[in-house]
């Protein structure tokens, strides 16, 4: 159903993404600009960006539909259809099909599987699907209750543990304050790590669609380590993401564009919103085709990344642990068999450990 409202008083001079609150109380900011981003609000019959300031008499109309205008320039292409974007992808075999699934249940806990190319929660604003959307499928007669207790990035691929009370939702807060509660990752980082590293900056995710590395350093149970497990560099290298993206949309890198790629094991306690991604290029290591965090970060790693902005980033949670319940899950990616079997092994074990081997030849714990 349309909404419209005519701007008068102390809306004018707002921005759009403020101002449209009028229209859609009950949607935070980052929805709001989802749906602007969609072309579902017009002013004045054209789209128009976020950062739109309103003047007096602007007629602010909302829709269920996306706009169909031919020839408007008033928003920005790049933020435009960043929904419509993600459902080309997603439609379009970048990766296998590969559906949400049940894992294990422990007690009060159920551990489920969401792909990557899949949001985690319902997104104000978009009609997407979403891992929580499969809860009545995966969960029949308890998706009423079943609560997420964490959310993986849409790319992001692995476990995601759900609470069937209030009670396990609880003590799985508890346990992260705590810091009783580990989880491992596996990424794949553009360059070659040289040994472990730890980043411990604070970071800053309030109303911004990039999470900002500060300075300072933030609380220890939010620190990201990461170990280097194996590491590929030229020809080695362009193979590996051939495999990769075996049946992805677009080429796979020439060996010359690829400065060198690292299988790392991360471990978090406690996370925030890109985390990961946003500490790995803080350090000069970002995912291998993030081309959110990648550009103009680590060296000359920039521009390269900048020439696959259109490729996909590898980053899985792999295990999850808690005081009483845990749960294990390789990444479905093409690594060589002995990678593999060093990446389960880390996976596996109780303590962290750090490898680093060069070329193809296999490494070993």
């Amino acid at each position: 159903m349309e909404r419209r409202c005519r701007v008068s008083g102390a809306l004018a001079g707002q921005r759009l993404d403020h101002a449209l609150a009028v229209l859609l109380p009950d949607m935070g900011l980052r929805g709001r600009r989802r749906c602007i981003a969609q072309g579902r609000v017009l002013i004045n019959g054209r789209c128009r960006p976020a950062s739109c300031r309103l003047r007096a008499d602007d007629e602010i109309l909302f829709l269920d539909e996306p706009a169909k205008t031919a020839g408007d320039s008033g928003a920005a292409p790049a933020d435009r259809s960043q929904d419509a974007a993600e459902d080309r992808r997603a439609g379009s075999g970048a990766f296998p099909a590969d559906l949400p699934r049940l894992l294990a249940r422990q007690g009060e806990y159920c551990f489920l599987y969401k792909p990557a190319l899949l949001h985690s929660v319902a997104l104000a604003g978009s009609r997407q699907p979403s891992l929580e959307a499969h809860l009545p499928r995966l969960l029949p007669g308890q998706a009423a209750a079943a609560r997420l207790l964490q959310r993986l990035d849409y790319g992001t691929s692995g476990i995601v543990c759900a609470a069937l009370s209030e009670d396990a939702a609880k003590a799985f807060r508890r346990a992260e304050a705590a810091g009783h509660c580990e989880k491992w990752y596996l990424a794949l980082l553009d360059g070659i790590v040289p040994g472990p590293l730890t980043a411990r900056q604070a970071l800053g995710t309030d109303g911004r669609r990039k999470t900002r590395v500060r300075a300072d350093a933030g609380d220890k149970l939010r620190w990201t380590e990461f170990w280097p497990l194996h590491c590929w560099q030229g020809v080695e290298a362009a193979h590996l993401l051939a495999g990769l993206q075996s049946g992805a949309a677009g080429p796979a890198p020439a060996a010359d564009t690829v400065r060198g790629l690292t299988l790392a094991a991360c471990r978090i306690r406690r996370g925030a919103r890109h985390q990961i991604r946003a500490h790995a290029a803080a350090l000069g290591y970002p995912l291998w085709g993030d081309a959110l965090y990648g550009a103009g970060q680590g060296g000359d790693s920039g521009p390269k990344i900048a020439a696959h902005a259109g490729a996909f980033f590898f980053l899985h949670h792999g295990a999850l642990r808690l005081p009483d319940a845990a749960c294990l899950l390789m990444p479905a990616w093409a690594l060589p068999a002995p990678v593999a079997g060093v990446a389960r092994k880390w996976l596996e074990s109780s303590t962290c450990c750090g490898i680093l081997k060069r070329g193809s030849g296999p490494a070993l714990l």
